[in-house]
């Protein structure tokens, strides 16, 4: 007869068999190039195209952006919207292959791409989380987390934001903080995600380590994009994003799950500028890292850096629904520590719980309207998690 973790494994493979079968089936019948247009793959194959030709230096240029935008659509689908490519330019260089594709083909190839990341984020966890119970429910969670699913057939790159938390949390608890701090750098794929790294700097017990491998990441992004785009391309970065930051450009208050959208629709503040409302959330900010800087070393690290990202999440200012793909880690951390545990082990399986069903939630009942409302369980979470002594954990399960 098999042994448990074989079984485990036959499983899992079979699973992932499925999974491939399914969405090679959905791709080859049921994807048009109307799905291939609204999503988000579209922005950065403009920027590849902008990239491809020589102008990388007008990359953050609207009109530009515009202009190679309606040559990859224009076959498909009439439209003066814009989707803006709010990347730094060394991620354009990334979708360079898929630009010489045809538009549907290149979405096809991305698709089939993200969902092995998916499957890669799932036996990296088997690695690092030991429970044989949870293995048995791994592949299942994984994939069908909903901004996970969301973020592979919106083409986003939701899903690289994961595994590169993932990945940190594993070297940090490894105490590898020289490549923690390499990997922690690609969160620059998504500027807004290096609101994470003082809460890791108060996490990890060796800084200067640490923050080598950060900045030398950093610089060789820079590097990168200046080679991309030109000494210049800061100066134009910051003042666009803040630019594309309304509804024109798909950015909706209601649907984003941060608290920036919250405080503009607070009746005392909501018609201040939002250069002052950016203040606001930034002073809540820092005084939420003050408040984990004095509680994090009463905590056990795992739900520390389950805070971390609950908060990394809530002060984010442009945080769509597949963003919440990175709070798969904070539910794989709590499901891992509430095994041979004998408190509190109903209280997190109900935040699990709550945890993984609450985007299902928020579409079944709420889309497009209260995301920031729902967004407010994330750092009630995270205090919670902070609130908790080492002691209150058996010390022998894994972080």
């Amino acid at each position: 007869m098999p042994s448990t973790p074989r079984i485990f494994r036959q499983l899992n493979l079979i699973f992932w068999i499925c999974i491939l079968a399914s969405l090679l089936f959905i791709l080859m019948f049921y994807v048009s190039v109307k799905d291939q247009v609204g999503s988000d793959l579209v922005s950065f194959l403009t920027a590849a195209a902008i990239v491809k030709e020589g102008k990388g230096g007008q990359l953050y240029d609207l009109s530009i952006q515009f202009s190679y935008q309606q040559r990859i659509i224009k076959d498909y689908v009439i439209t003066d919207f814009l989707l803006p490519f709010r990347n730094l330019p060394f991620f354009a260089t990334f979708f360079l292959p898929l630009s010489y594709l045809a538009p549907l083909q290149s979405y096809k190839v991305y698709t089939v791409f993200l969902t092995g990341v998916i499957f890669w984020i799932s036996r990296l966890s088997e690695k690092i989380f030991k429970s044989s119970a949870q293995k048995i429910f791994l592949p299942i969670l994984s994939f069908f987390y909903v901004p996970n699913l969301v973020s592979i057939f919106m083409g986003q790159s939701s899903i690289l934001i994961l595994l590169i938390f993932l990945v940190i949390y594993h070297f940090v608890k490894q105490k590898k903080y020289f490549l923690s701090g390499v990997i922690s750098g690609l969160i620059l794929i998504k500027f807004q995600y290096i609101l994470v790294i003082p809460f890791l700097l108060f996490l990890v017990d060796n800084k200067k380590r640490f923050l080598q491998g950060f900045l030398a990441s950093v610089f060789l992004i820079i590097f990168l994009s200046t080679a991309v785009s030109g000494p210049g391309f800061l100066a134009d970065y910051f003042p666009f994003l803040i630019k594309t930051e309304t509804t024109s450009f798909g950015s909706r208050p209601g649907q984003m799950f941060s608290l920036l959208p919250l405080l503009g629709m607070l009746p005392l503040i909501s018609k201040l500028p939002f250069l002052h409302l950016l203040m606001i959330n930034a002073v809540l900010y820092l005084g939420t890292l003050l408040i984990f800087m004095k509680r994090v070393k009463e905590v056990k690290f795992a739900d520390a850096f389950a805070a971390a990202t609950f908060f990394t999440i809530i002060f984010s200012i442009h945080t769509p629904l597949h963003d919440l793909s990175i709070i798969f880690v904070p539910i794989l951390i709590l499901l891992n520590s509430v095994v041979g545990q004998r408190k509190e082990v109903l209280s997190r399986v109900f935040i699990v719980v709550g945890l993984f069903f609450l985007p299902i939630i928020y579409l079944s009942l709420f889309l497009g309207t209260h995301a920031p409302e729902i967004a407010l369980t994330y750092p009630a979470i995270g205090f919670y998690l902070l609130r908790h002594k080492r002691t209150f954990l058996a010390n022998k399960i894994l972080p």
